[in-house]
């Protein structure tokens, strides 16, 4: 089964966005199309951001906790092992990809034009929402995917 760590924009827009790509991804996520890793400061990134006006307006208190808990329940918790400095935009990018690399995980997707520059590091491959879905659409998989 493929093992994928989604970052904080990728899982806040999933949250608000439903039918849109990163929403896509967390519902396959949620069927099991593919096995998400994440991190301590994933969660902790992802709690901030859901806690800005724009979600607020958008998502109840218990919704922005329950995006959070389900996360830590059903996700691979990842301890960050991997030492990654200065290859991703900003200091959080590289926990970030420091995760996917803890985790042993073959693809990070990410909005972030920058970060996308990437590419590649390590074994990681580092894909928009849109190409991800792409990626599972093509794998083969044990449970249904939302086109």
């Amino acid at each position: 089964m493929i093992l994928a760590v989604l970052d904080t924009n990728v899982l806040a827009s999933g949250a608000t966005h439903p039918k849109g790509a990163s929403g896509q991804l967390v519902l396959a996520w949620r069927r099991r199309a593919f096995q998400l890793a994440t991190s301590e400061h994933i969660l902790a990134e992802l709690t901030e951001t859901l806690e800005d006006r724009y979600f607020k307006k958008r998502l109840s208190h218990q919704q922005r906790q329950l995006a959070v808990s389900r996360l830590r329940r059903q996700a691979q918790l990842t301890e960050i092992t991997a030492h990654v400095v200065g290859v991703a935009p900003s200091t959080k990018d590289d926990l970030v990809l420091a995760t996917a690399v803890s985790a042993g995980a073959t693809y990070l997707v990410n909005g972030d034009e920058k970060f996308l520059k990437v590419a590649m590091y390590h074994d990681v491959q580092i894909l928009t929402p849109a190409a991800f879905l792409t990626v599972l659409r093509g794998a083969p998989r044990s449970a249904p995917i939302v086109n």
